[in-house]
């Protein structure tokens, strides 16, 4: 079985520059993805920003050498943002930053602030926080079905889906309790991530009003994401994990006796 492993100088900032705790490295990092757009606006040319120019402003705004790639979408609409992963080696080592660019010189044009802006931030999130990367490095390497995992954290967790006790505790079942753990762990992560996420938009739409003259027209209900049900998500899976993890305890503290 392939070992894998992560790069932690091409991959994460030092732990100096990541103090506090999660939440406070996540809040980092939306001011950190803010100030990358004021640091960017110089660049633009005729509303448009090279590639390579993109990702040194992005580099500069971090103050350490993470590495990173810039590739077109397929999509103009959507980007994505992901770890690139050396499959022959096992190695993870960087980001690729997926964007849409334009026709002819495949530049990054300003119109597509709010795409780019949406994954720089999950970029800002990963590299202060090495622990969401490092539980799904973990669990790759212990040969979890990574497919049908995120599968069911798209169908029954992401966005507006309804997660239930009855899906949840069917796709545990049978399962190991260390693979539950980790999987249970792992939504957490991914949760968390998407709040943030959503925490991010109301600032990320300010600042691209301030400097491209537009205005959103959202009530504040538009950034409550009321309809993710984001708490009482959060509230299951925790509630799922103590309960995993007591029972677990109990287990060993009998054995011993």
């Amino acid at each position: 079985m392939l070992e894998f492993r992560i790069d932690y100088p091409k991959t994460y900032v030092p732990l100096s520059m990541a103090k506090g705790t999660t939440e406070q490295r996540l809040h980092l990092a939306r001011l950190m993805n803010l100030r990358f757009f004021d640091n960017l606006q110089d660049s633009f040319k005729g509303r448009e920003v090279k590639p390579g120019t993109f990702k040194n402003v992005l580099r500069e705004t971090i103050g350490y050498p993470i590495r990173i790639d810039i590739a077109e979408s397929s999509n103009p609409k959507l980007g994505k943002m992901h770890h690139v992963l050396l499959g022959d080696k096992g190695i993870a080592r960087g980001y690729s930053i997926v964007l849409p660019l334009t026709d002819y010189y495949k530049n990054i044009h300003q119109s597509s602030s709010l795409i780019f802006l949406q994954e720089t931030q999950k970029f800002f999130e990963e590299i202060l926080n090495p622990k969401f990367f490092k539980r799904f490095i973990t669990m790759l390497g212990k040969g979890y079905n990574m497919k049908e995992i995120t599968d069911f954290y798209q169908a029954n967790i992401h966005n507006t889906q309804k997660l239930t006790a009855k899906s949840l505790d069917k796709f545990l079942q049978n399962k190991p309790s260390t693979q539950k753990i980790d999987i249970l762990q792992y939504f957490r992560y991914q949760l968390i991530k998407e709040q943030n996420s959503c925490a991010g938009i109301k600032g990320i739409e300010g600042r691209i009003a301030k400097y491209h003259d537009l205005k959103y027209n959202h009530s504040e209900d538009f950034y409550s994401f009321k309809e993710h049900d984001f708490e009482e998500k959060f509230a299951l899976l925790e509630s799922r994990l103590k309960h995993i993890i007591q029972t677990e305890r109990t287990k060993n503290k009998n054995s011993v006796l």
